[in-house]
């Protein structure tokens, strides 16, 4: 379980599209988990629109409940743990 008091919203967003299609979810199916739209997963992906926290801990929460191989998990736990530039 994940320490939802340090999220890392920018890499979260910033990989958003490639975690989504590591969990094998289209924009309409990740939206649906999430309680959105296809078209706020589309414009969080592409930067159109910042992700506020209480929608990074959705994510990281959906993320979290899904069964996803071991390498998988690995890899999208890498991409979250990836630091801003400065």
């Amino acid at each position: 379980m994940r320490n939802y008091t340090n999220l890392n919203l920018y890499s979260l967003q910033k990989n958003l599209k490639v975690i989504r299609k590591l969990l094998n979810l289209t924009c309409e199916e990740f939206g649906g988990m999430l309680g959105c739209t296809k078209q706020t997963i589309s414009n969080y992906e592409a930067g159109r629109v910042v992700m506020p926290k209480y929608m990074g801990i959705a994510i990281y929460a959906v993320i979290d409940s899904l069964s996803v191989e071991e390498n998988i998990r690995q890899v999208i736990d890498i991409l979250l743990d990836e630091k801003e530039p400065s």
